[in-house]
């Protein structure tokens, strides 16, 4: 018996039927428990051969580790950065179902938005609104969509980083960056199809159409940032759904479409300020209703004033163009910070769940035969073991390619037990389990 079988079986309660009446070289019981097996292997020569090297390598070195192992991470940060981006394009690229969901998600959405709006004219201040305002609804629930990705990739992170395999900022960029081509596409498909399809403003050589895109682009980045930090700080994914639905009804009631800036009132008007929809919805609406198509009057009796300033005015939104650069920075600054909440939940907001309590086994005298099931009828066969040696079972997938799912395994079936051989080709062992288990499970009843 290897050391490893020696680990699995002699040391627990029912490895004792194999060491009864047997003794060590030494002439000793052999060890049974966690706490007999560290004693005896603390009383070993073994033991005691390799303390005396670590003790001697010590003083040599004089006590001191070399600075290359003091260092949690193996490599520089960019070194973690730029493998930790690699994989996560290579897993990304791989979930072609995702990419091809994202892309026709954003064209069918586009294509309806802007046949449904077609050739709005300018005077038309509340469908104009309405589209400007869509554009934000869209991308907060594209966002919320990736929810189930985040906490598929979040349980991968706790395993990386308790086998300190990168930092925890190297992930959060990872995710981040890789995502931004991919939302780059999505707004300039989005964009195009809705800027022109609705008839908004062709003026100043097609430069509004461009800050349009520019702002679309900005509030997917940090909308999405926003949900990803959120999926980070919940447990559950059941909660995070319903926290950010919750969330994404806030932003649309305090985004100044619904409500008036103007009219919020001052103990809610925090939450406008801190709300990506709203920053959006300002940039956008400045862009278009400054542009001269809406230059001409509107006459309320003898008061006379620009078409769209009125517009901006009735809902809020301030008249000076520089606020759409404004507006964009705000975003890039949310985005920014939220990303440092994210780092912050992910490195001190463990949310792992918590393992299960050790199973603590009584490793007493007679444990093993209290165990046995009572009112088991005999069998009216002498029980017999079933052992095998060096196994292939190998396999053919696809056309011309082969897999060897065993590999010389050798081990044995104790009767009235049902054993499975496991391979580490997963997606063709699960095709193959119920029918090997069964297989297995009869070859012992025969033998029992």
């Amino acid at each position: 018996m290897d050391v490893a079988d020696f680990l699995q079986e002699l040391p627990t309660a029912d490895g004792k039927r194999f060491a009864k009446r047997h003794k060590t070289s030494t002439g000793a019981t052999p060890p049974f428990g966690t706490d007999a097996l560290v004693q005896a292997w603390k009383e070993s020569t073994l033991f005691k051969a390799m303390l005396s090297e670590m003790e001697q390598s010590a003083k040599m070195s004089g006590g001191k580790w070399p600075e290359v192992f003091n260092e949690p991470y193996p490599g520089t940060f960019w070194y973690s950065l730029t493998h930790c981006l690699e994989r996560q394009a290579k897993l990304t690229i791989r979930d072609r179902s995702f990419l091809i969901g994202r892309m026709m998600q954003t064209l069918l959405v586009a294509v309806v938005g802007g046949s449904l709006y077609s050739n709005t004219v300018p005077s038309d201040s509340n469908t104009i609104s309405g589209i400007l305002y869509f554009g934000g609804i869209f991308g907060a629930l594209t966002s919320m969509a990736m929810l189930p990705v985040v906490f598929a990739q979040r349980s991968v992170f706790y395993k990386h980083t308790r086998a300190l395999f990168y930092p925890a900022p190297a992930f959060i960029l990872s995710q981040t960056l890789v995502l931004i081509p991919l939302q780059m596409i999505e707004a300039f498909v989005y964009s195009t199809i809705i800027y022109w399809s609705v008839g908004l403003s062709e003026t100043d050589n097609g430069s509004r159409y461009f800050t349009f895109m520019l702002v679309i682009l900005s509030y997917n980045i940090c909308v999405s940032q926003f949900y990803r930090t959120l999926a980070s700080t919940i447990v559950t994914p059941s909660i995070a759904q319903t926290v950010s639905g919750i969330f994404l009804i806030l932003m649309v009631l305090f985004s100044s479409y619904i409500i008036p800036a103007n009219s919020i009132p001052p103990w809610w008007i925090w939450f406008h300020y801190l709300n990506p929809i709203a920053y959006m919805l300002k940039a956008l609406m400045i862009n278009e209703f400054m542009s001269p198509d809406y230059d001409f009057q509107v006459c309320n009796g003898s008061n006379c004033q620009r078409f769209g300033s009125s517009v901006l005015s009735s809902r809020g939104t301030p008249t000076d163009p520089n606020w759409v650069w404004y507006s964009i920075i705000i975003l890039y600054t949310l985005f920014l910070f939220f990303l440092v909440l994210n780092y912050v939940a992910l490195t001190y907001v463990s949310t792992d769940p918590v393992p299960p309590a050790p199973v603590v086994v009584d490793y007493s005298e007679g444990e093993y035969e209290s165990k046995r099931p009572v009112g088991v009828v005999e069998i009216p066969f002498e029980p017999e073991t079933f052992a095998f040696k060096d196994i292939w079972y190998t396999v053919k997938v696809g056309k011309n390619e082969k897999v060897d799912l065993l590999k010389g395994v050798s081990g044995h079936f104790e009767p009235g037990t049902v054993t499975a051989l496991v391979s580490n080709v997963f997606e063709i062992i699960c095709y193959f389990c119920s029918y090997g288990c069964m297989c297995v499970y009869v070859l012992c009843l025969q033998r029992a």
